[in-house]
């Protein structure tokens, strides 16, 4: 059997023109994008340095309000945790461990977000710290499973607060930020007409809630979510602006 240079050679060429294929049609293009990318970021950031040295005059007075959303923040983590406790042994340990993953992300990421804007424009306030705190917290619970459940709980934790606000008898709508299973819809009105006396009329989910629930009938409404939270800061920080 003699040996085929010709094939080799034409397989080399084949590789050659390949290579060369790649390189100007996908390499190429695909390392020019990654570096416009890394470009804007870098241009971004810039400008970010340049408006943080503009608005380092005005950090002390907006310490405070910081300290307060953080308070805010941390007081709703620490009920929830108290909360958590009242599920299985089992469940606690893993429902635990990703309440704090997330109630410090969710701190970091907001505290850091909100310090910036709200030194940009006081007058902003209200639309740019929800946007932002909507979207990191949409960022960081992307894929995990338990949202439904995080919403039951926080319903046995608040029963006793709102019992008195509810009309026993009525078949309230009971909306909360994320869908909720046959499991956790059992579960919800099982704790509604064994602690309140009241039923579920139907299920809904509005994700401007962000994390929570909301109850409804007819014009009265209940609400208990971290979008209320962001609202009630919102407006002493625009009395506060105002007064000042």
């Amino acid at each position: 059997m003699t040996f085929n240079w010709f094939s080799l050679a034409a397989a080399v060429v084949n590789l050659l023109i390949l290579y060369w294929i790649l390189q100007r049609y996908l390499f190429g293009p695909l390392l020019k994008t990654i570096k416009d990318q890394q470009e804007q970021w870098l241009q971004k950031e810039k400008e970010l340095q340049q408006k943080e040295l503009e608005i380092a005059s005005r950090e002390e007075q907006l310490e405070h309000e910081r300290q307060e959303l953080e308070y805010e923040v941390r007081t709703y983590y620490e009920q929830a945790m108290k909360e958590i406790e009242a599920f299985k042994e089992n469940e606690q340990a893993d429902a635990r461990k990703k309440a704090e993953t997330v109630y410090q992300q969710i701190v970091n990421a907001a505290r850091t977000e909100a310090d910036r804007i709200k030194k940009e424009a006081l007058q902003q306030i209200d639309d740019t710290i929800k946007d932002v705190v909507t979207n990191v917290y949409k960022a960081f619970f992307q894929g995990l499973n338990h949202n439904g459940d995080f919403v039951a709980l926080l319903l046995e934790g608040r029963i006793d607060e709102i019992k008195p606000l509810l009309g026993q008898g009525r078949s309230y709508i009971f909306t909360s930020s994320h869908p909720l299973d046959d499991k956790q819809k059992a579960r919800v009105e099982h704790v509604l007409q064994e602690k309140a006396g009241v039923g579920v009329s139907s299920f809904e989910v509005d994700e401007e809630l962000v994390l929570g629930f909301q109850l409804s009938w007819k014009a009265e409404m209940i609400e208990y979510s971290l979008a209320q939270q962001i609202r009630e800061y919102v407006k002493i920080e625009e009395a506060e602006g105002i007064g000042s």
